[in-house]
């Protein structure tokens, strides 16, 4: 009853200034119109057939609901819903039992196709609705910054309703069933039609025992820990070319197939081709609502998730591929076709229609650019818009100088919003608003800081005294409340008034995220089978947050990494592996931290890699790089945006400006021990592991950075030196330092048979080595300053004491017959360079030639080999 009466108490206070006394179907008219404002942006309108409600059992069940096509308009994409249903949303808060009964929310069914704007036929009407909308949406969210940016801040406290808010979700409950986003496209790639999409099949969040076994906790105790556990099914983005089109279909066919295309645990559907996934896992989490009661106290994180998948499947085809490339390509077209779309004719393609196009280039051109230009320079059109802006000034005026604005008033600022751009409605806006301002003449409304969903519940009249927030829910409890009651809330949420702000030690960790990933494959597939499957073997990643420093740690451990290519024979190649030793032997090792505790650091990088051994297969490496071939035109659009020249603002600072920046920058630890993989070159692309071989050892790489020297600027300032020693001194210090040096780096050309892996560990010298190991220690300045012209944003100095390479006749021509025994991958052909076939010919006899030579000098070596004489 203490519930009923509060609840009705509140919806006479928020509605007495509108209705006298409401009814059930009065009630449920009220919740479908407060629904129909927060779902707007993403449903048609709800009707109360599609509402069912029990409010004081705290139901809310929305069954069969219909997405807007602007749904997605807040991506900013070319891109439009077709078809969208959610078939059914459920809210459910037990509002007479919040200490011990579970708060519920339920989504099930959300099945949305999507295509290209261009795809769909252009309708005039719809599209201005979907632009007046775009435009509403970005006012709206334009000028809700701004009443935050007016609004004082305020001192976040412990308060009731942050505690209660705690209280519900401590049993909370939530289910997403059977989600299916579809996008198809028939334009990108004409006859060759593609769709892509989202599936989960179900998220579950329900509240569990210590042991993990879902239950409903019915301990009181505040700080009794919360144990959730999250199960996640059919996670899966699937790209499926050549696929069949969904949209033509009818609705409820569409919605069958969305829902029998759902991946689960048991079943997958079959033709279609996954980007990432399916993947089923189950995360665990621990909320610890008062670290200060641990023993010993702040040991244990607020919150602590641990999530484990078993195996993550990345793949690719060669046909993604290129329709991706594709559909990039006619993203960024249908971006800038946009405005021309109303113009663009509805024929099925270029051929036969040439006439057509032509007078749809013409038009486009002579509408957007030369009677647009000539319109806004007519003084008829200048005249109108200043109307309009004078209009609509006005309009707005009498907005701002009334709580009810008439009905007129609004009908006619939305005509106005439609024919002004943002910047134009923004512009008269901050006009009116300023001058209101300087004449006192706005009437504001008292307002509450903004408070949560359920402290919005017990705001005030604005003719009562006001009273601080958590004083104000206090007295609203008081009178609704038996003491005993009182006593039991704040007991079950640990309230307390006028309590004292926790105080974190700097060290203590907030919240700790936990991600291990037992096997994570990724393949690459052409028209012929499988050309790359790589294997990541326990990856490990720990994240952390410390609220009182706000500082991050990252840390990430690889175990193992191999990599396979296309089966040859009886012989599967190993393109890389790791050369790790022991099973506690990690490939990488990483450590990244902001603001560190006990350190002047602002951040630290720590990294350590073991080597890695690379094979060249040929069949694979050519294969592989086929299927990332793209269409010439793509091609040649990405390298004339790579190639893009841009010009940087050049600045000059000031010497305190530079000192500013200089005393202000974050401070950088880092060090990297990277062991670098060593490259095995095999005769003939493949390795079976008696074949001449070329190994380049890519040698040891260390990286550290330097401490940075106590500024001396203020001395020399105190010592008045003259402005020239200044700022010598300040491009000195203008610059972080890096130490570089790179060890062990050599190159070895291996006869077959010999045993080469213990002299490159080693550094042992041999005859087997073109490059002796040598060492290079450079150091790197990276500047502090940008687009000053004074200071090089980047220098480097280095030392290399020497190097030492060994060449003889024998090795030249090994060295040449392994070169050519390689079948390098091929590039195009281009009409300009024919003329070099002859020049092919002669490079041809040549190499046999060396082959030959190279044939004669192995089987010498086996009769050396034997003990018999040259």
């Amino acid at each position: 009853m203490v519930f009923e009466s509060l609840v009705t108490d509140v919806l006479n206070r928020v509605l007495g200034d509108y209705v006298e006394n409401l009814d059930s179907k009065q009630l449920e008219s009220l919740v479908t119109d407060v629904l129909n404002r927060v779902l707007g942006d993403y449903v048609e309108n709800l009707d109360s057939k599609q509402l069912k409600i029990g409010i004081w059992g705290g139901d809310v069940v929305l069954k069969d609901l219909i997405l807007k096509q602007s749904a997605l308009n807040n991506l900013d994409l070319p891109v439009q819903a077709v078809y969208g249903r959610l078939s059914k949303l459920v809210l459910k808060i037990p509002w007479k039992n919040l200490y011990y009964s579970s708060v519920e929310a339920s989504i099930e069914g959300l099945y949305l196709i999507v295509e290209p704007t261009q795809q769909i036929q252009y309708d005039a009407e719809k599209e201005e609705q979907r632009n007046f909308e775009a435009k509403q949406a970005m006012l709206s969210k334009i000028e809700e910054v701004r009443k935050q940016q007016l609004e004082p801040k305020k001192k976040v406290d412990d308060s009731l309703t942050e505690k209660l808010t705690t209280q519900i979700i401590r049993n909370v409950q939530v289910s997403i069933k059977n989600i299916h986003v579809r996008y198809e496209d028939r334009i990108t790639n004409p006859g060759h039609s593609f769709s892509m999409g989202v599936t989960l099949s179900k998220l579950i969040l329900q509240t569990t025992d210590c042991d993990w076994v879902p239950t409903v906790v019915y301990d009181d105790k505040a700080h009794v820990k919360i144990h959730k556990i999250i199960d996640l099914e059919g996670l899966a983005v699937y790209w499926n070319c050549n696929s069949l089109l969904y949209c033509t279909l009818p609705f409820d066919d569409i919605i069958e197939r969305l829902y029998q295309e759902i991946p689960t645990s048991t079943s997958v559907p079959e033709d279609y081709n996954y980007i990432l996934g399916p993947i089923s896992s189950s995360a665990r989490v621990k909320l610890n609502p008062k670290p200060e009661y641990d023993v010993p106290a702040f040991s244990i994180p607020k919150a602590i998730a641990n999530l484990e998948i078993e195996k993550l499947s990345i793949g690719m085809t060669k046909l993604q591929y290129r329709d991706i490339i594709a559909f990039a390509d006619s993203m960024d077209l249908m971006a800038k076709a946009l405005i021309y779309r109303k113009y663009r004719p509805n024929v099925p393609s270029y051929k036969g229609y040439y006439k057509i196009w032509w007078q749809f280039a013409y038009k486009c051109v002579l509408e957007e650019q030369v009677l647009r230009i000539r319109r806004n320079w007519s003084w008829s059109h200048i005249k109108n818009h200043r109307q309009l802006l004078k209009d609509y000034g006005q309009a707005y005026k009498i907005k701002l100088q009334n709580k009810k604005c008439p009905p007129q008033i609004l009908s006619k600022l939305d005509e106005i919003e439609k024919e002004l751009d943002v910047m134009n409605i923004l512009l008269v806006r901050q006009s009116i608003q300023l001058e209101m301002e300087r004449q006192g003449k706005i009437q504001e409304q008292q307002q509450q800081p903004s408070k949560g969903w359920f402290s919005s519940w017990w705001s005030k009249p604005a003719d009562e005294k006001p009273v601080p927030e958590s004083a104000s829910l206090v007295s609203q409890f008081q009178a609704a409340m038996t003491a005993e009651e009182k006593q039991r809330l704040y007991k079950a949420i640990d309230y307390q008034e006028n309590a004292v702000a926790v105080q974190f030690p700097p060290h203590f960790i907030e919240n700790s995220c936990i991600f291990v990933l037992k096997s994570l494959e990724m393949t690459l597939t052409d028209e012929d089978g499988e050309v790359l499957n790589a294997n990541l073997i326990n990856v490990k990643l720990r994240v952390e947050t410390r609220p009182v420093s706000n500082g991050l740690s990252v840390f990430v451990n690889i175990h193992k990494l191999m990599v396979l290519g296309i089966p040859q024979d009886d012989l599967v190649p190993e393109l890389i592996s790791s050369q790790t030793t022991g099973d506690d032997s990690s490939l990488l090792d990483v450590t990244f931290e902001t603001n560190p505790v006990n350190s002047i650091y602002g951040q630290k990088l720590y990294l350590i890699a073991k080597p890695l051994r690379i094979v060249y297969d040929a069949i694979t490496i050519n294969r592989a790089l086929d299927v990332f071939k793209v269409p010439q035109s793509s091609a040649l659009a990405q390298l004339s945006e790579a190639t893009a020249s841009t010009i940087n603002d050049v600045k000059t600072r000031s010497t305190a400006g530079i000192q500013y920046l200089i005393d202000e920058h974050v401070l950088v630890d880092i060090k990297i021990d990277l062991y670098a993989p060593y490259l095995i070159l095999p005769y003939g692309g493949i390795y079976r592991g008696a074949e001449n071989i070329i190994v380049a050892n890519l040698g040891y790489l260390k990286i550290t950075s330097t401490e940075r020297p106590k500024s001396t600027i203020k001395e020399k300032q105190l010592k008045s030196d003259t402005a020239d020693d200044i700022f010598k001194v300040l491009m000195e210090e203008s610059y972080d330092k890096f130490i570089i040096e790179l060890t062990q780096l050599q190159i070895l050309l291996v006869p077959g048979g010999e045993e080469w892996l213990e002299i490159m560990k080693e550094n042992k010298i041999s005859t087997l080595h073109l490059l002796k190991p040598i060492t290079l220690f450079l150091t790197f300045h990276k500047c502090l300053i940008d687009n000053d012209a004074r200071l090089p944003q980047n220098k480097l100095t280095g030392v290399l004491p020497a190097i030492d390479m060994v060449v003889s006749d024998h090795q030249i021509i090994l060295l040449s017959a392994l070169m050519n025994s390689i079948p390098f991958p091929k590039e195009e052909e281009t009409p300009g360079l024919k003329e070099m076939d002859v020049i092919s010919v002669h490079s041809e006899a040549t190499y046999t030639f060396i082959d030959k030579a190279a044939s004669n000098i192995k089987m010498l070596e086996l009769v050396k080999a034997e003990g018999k004489s040259w």
